[in-house]
């Protein structure tokens, strides 16, 4: 939300740099998804930008794959963000201590499949132009979909064993917010 990334950007220095891993899954489902793994095409995700950049202008988006690998707009997705709008946020070249004997941290340290942030400026009719703590009950809908979506999605990636346990535990978790609300 707005007051917690400005909360965040206080304690950032004026030249510091973060990644953020965005979320728009309410707490009790933040517990399995620890970054941004949603519909890039859809609000939520442009409420997400849009808020993030209102306190930290200088912003680069990197998804996991390319455009042109995906059939989906469906990814997972960080962003590098600074207060500052002085200069552009820039990477430097890594060297070889930086992966440690990793083929791991060569092929994924440095972000390769950019996101034109443009593509998140348009406010659809009725839409917020940021997100505030107040307003988060707006997502809600968003937020079931991009669970099934995912869970869709994981169930062609997993094999039947090891998919059906988180399924169930989606399902059973729904059902137990269903009855708190």
């Amino acid at each position: 939300t707005f007051e917690f990334l400005e909360n965040l950007g206080s304690l950032l220095k004026d030249d510091g740099v973060i990644a953020i891993l965005p979320s728009t899954l309410p707490p009790h489902h933040q517990l399995t998804h620890q970054n941004y793994a949603g519909d890039i095409s859809l609000y939520p995700a442009a409420l997400t930008v849009r808020t993030i950049q209102h306190v930290f202008p200088t912003c680069r988006i990197f998804r996991e794959a390319s455009d042109s690998d995906l059939t989906t707009d469906f990814t997972n997705m960080v962003i590098f963000c600074k207060k500052s709008a002085a200069t552009p946020l820039t990477f430097r070249a890594p060297v070889t201590s930086d992966f440690m004997g990793s083929k791991f941290r060569q092929t994924y340290l440095v972000p390769k499949q950019e996101i034109d942030i443009t593509r998140f400026e348009a406010i659809e009719k009725g839409g917020r132009r940021f997100l505030l703590s107040k307003e988060t009950h707006l997502l809600h809908k968003y937020q079931d979909r991009a669970a099934l979506e995912h869970w869709n999605i994981m169930r062609h990636v997993l094999p039947d064993l090891i998919r059906t346990a988180p399924i169930c535990l989606f399902i059973c978790l729904k059902h137990y917010d269903s009855r708190a609300r």
